[in-house]
């Protein structure tokens, strides 16, 4: 899956998302964090979330058919919350 947002996407990185998702079922494009990022509560900070570990996931996305089927068919019957596919997926 892709999105109008990025139109000028290499084809590089779909043919890479596509092997990613025949080789372990899923795969998506992501950057890592670069922004420092505060977590707020009450209009306050009150932590600097260390951004190390931290990716933006993006798209293309890829996912073997049945894995992405199955994911859905427990969407609907547990009504689970999720942003994108793969955080569906996962």
């Amino acid at each position: 899956m892709h999105d109008g947002v990025r139109p000028f996407i290499m084809h590089e990185l779909i043919e890479r998302c596509i092997a990613g998702a025949k080789q372990f079922g899923s795969c998506i494009a992501a950057v890592p964090v670069l922004d420092t990022l505060k977590k707020v509560k009450n209009g306050k900070i009150i932590n600097t979330i260390d951004r190390i570990d931290l990716y933006q996931a993006q798209t293309p996305q890829a996912f073997k058919y049945e894995i992405l089927s199955e994911s859905y068919k427990k969407f609907k019957k547990e009504n689970l919350i999720f942003t994108d596919e793969a955080s569906l997926v996962k």
